[in-house]
């Protein structure tokens, strides 16, 4: 039973929630169960749209789901709430994949061990921005780059993994030609399991409760 009445709450509904309710139960309820608001009357369907990156990504389709506005109708984050979904809104996906995550995690750690105490700065620094998304459980790997790195053959499981999501996400357009859905840009992260993600966002529904409150007091 989810915590409000109805499946697509107003932005004064949701805000209600994020001030009262468990974050984690409302990111349970209202970013990964059902049908994501911007599928709600949508041709192809959330279905459909599932089964694309499942047959790509080689993953279950239950392994996807819509966040950001494109999930309630309106912006969450705390600079933009509660901005409505409009014409030229991106749709944010989040993939869970152990394997995904992990092929490319081991990837970085056959790069990384030999050479971790010896790294030019340049390098240096890349390996600690992606330590900093390991800790969190998630991956950007559209926005990977691998210019300037030296041994790139200890990366190319990440690299496939790169290849493999980039070219997912760009045939969407192929998949679904001539509708609303080929004309958007369609971003996502790659999380390790349900709980990262849970994590993730309920931190971010936590920025909104502070969002929210400042706002009431001034």
């Amino acid at each position: 039973m989810m915590i409000a009445e109805r499946a697509y709450p107003s932005a004064e509904e949701f805000a209600t929630l994020v001030e009262s309710h468990d974050l984690d139960a409302v990111v349970r309820d209202y970013f990964v169960s059902g049908v994501p608001w911007y599928f709600r009357n949508e041709d192809p369907g959330f279905a459909d749209f599932c089964d694309h990156f499942a047959r790509r990504l080689g993953i279950q389709t239950d392994r996807l789901c819509v966040v950001g506005s494109a999930r309630v109708g309106f912006a969450v984050s705390p600079d933009a709430y509660p901005r409505p979904f409009h014409s030229a809104s991106d749709l944010d996906i989040a993939v869970v994949s152990e394997e995904l995550f992990d092929a490319a995690w081991l990837a970085l750690l056959k790069w990384g061990h030999p050479r971790r105490f010896t790294l030019p700065a340049g390098e240096l620094e890349w390996m600690v921005d992606r330590q900093k998304e390991i800790f969190w459980g998630w991956l950007r790997p559209d926005v990977l780059h691998f210019k300037g790195l030296r041994f790139p053959q200890d990366l190319r499981p990440l690299r496939d993994v790169r290849a493999v999501w980039f070219d997912t996400f760009r045939s969407v357009g192929v998949t679904f030609p001539g509708t609303d859905l080929a004309r958007r840009e369609i971003t996502g992260r790659l999380y390790r399991t349900w709980d990262h993600l849970i994590r993730y966002q309920a931190e971010g529904l936590r920025r909104l409760q502070y969002e929210l409150t400042r706002r009431k007091k001034g």
